[in-house]
């Protein structure tokens, strides 16, 4: 364990200001988030802590791996830091890719090898597409989400939803296996651990398809709602990867319809496209936050302190 970490969390314990069952939930409520930050790697849980976000998305592990995996006791002090400003800690999970640098990697796979396997995204080397919907892979993900519980985060932030456009050619019913994915990794931890938090990212206009799946879920995070990386306004390529979408705001305002919260997170650096975004976003109902596109520092930006 951490030094710093451990001496904060012994301090807690002494001081009789909690007891350790109450370090194991937070007294916020869902509902009473309103601001959030988003950092995966260059990880500082120190730094993160003694912020007042109401709700930090993190990986699951300082590098990525087995070896940097957080303990329950460094989370709990993310979590509450002594008490003072509670907050949510959600864990980053893949399950539309494979990333080579997870614990379940193994030497010698390639695409097709195991047969859930797809081709590494060239945007992204070392992550791989994902027949999501195969026995072996969800075997993967469902153990790596008992690690994640273990670890003691309040949820869990699910990436590469999205992926399922990618195999809708081959396999037209690819969006609808993702939505039931998703349904059932959201009542395997919520079955595990009371008031259990599965949030999406990206992929809205699956609300739409399948109008249940906002209700399948606690919320939705959504890149690039109105800048992509960096300060390059959506409006200059409006459709992107989205199918055609053109206005995102209509797909995110079924989840706020169903009761789930909205995060947002745009790319940009000038102070203008930050205040717009904040506007934008907090002006709609849901919750902004402006960063770099590496995701390896906790930005705070000015006029938008989080409080």
């Amino acid at each position: 364990m951490r030094p710093l970490l451990l001496l904060t969390l012994l301090a807690v314990l002494a001081s009789g200001l909690i007891g350790c069952d109450e370090l194991t939930k937070s007294s916020l409520k869902l509902s009473e988030v309103n601001d959030w930050a988003y950092w995966l790697q260059e990880i500082d849980l120190t730094e993160l802590g003694v912020s007042a976000f109401d709700l930090v998305v993190i990986d699951y592990s300082s590098n990525g791996g087995a070896s940097g995996e957080w303990t329950g006791a460094e989370i709990e002090v993310l979590r509450n830091r002594g008490g003072e400003q509670p907050k949510f800690a959600i864990a980053y999970l893949s399950i539309g890719e494979a990333e080579e640098y997870r614990y379940y990697w193994q030497d010698g796979w390639t695409p097709g090898s195991p047969d859930w396997l797809g081709e590494e995204n060239p945007n992204w080397p070392g992550n791989y597409l994902v027949k999501y919907w195969k026995d072996d892979w969800q075997t993967i993900i469902y153990d790596y989400l008992d690690r994640i519980l273990a670890q003691g985060f309040d949820g869990v932030y699910l990436d590469k939803v999205d992926s399922c456009w990618d195999h809708e050619n081959d396999y037209p019913d690819a969006p609808r296996w993702m939505v039931d994915f998703v349904r059932e990794i959201s009542e395997y931890g919520s079955g595990k651990r009371n008031g259990f938090i599965t949030i999406v990212q990206n992929a809205a206009p699956l609300a739409a398809d399948f109008p249940e799946h906002p209700g399948n879920v606690e919320g939705i995070g959504q890149e690039a709602p109105y800048f992509f990386a960096t300060d390059i306004p959506r409006s200059e390529n409006p459709t992107d990867e989205y199918q055609g979408r053109i206005d995102l705001e209509e797909d995110l305002d079924r989840f706020r319809a169903a009761g789930g919260i909205v995060l947002t997170v745009d790319y940009c650096d000038e102070q203008a496209n930050i205040d717009y975004a904040y506007q934008r976003s907090s002006g709609r109902g849901y919750i902004p936050y402006c960063t770099v596109v590496d995701l390896n520092e906790l930005r705070i930006n000015g006029g938008h302190q989080p409080d």
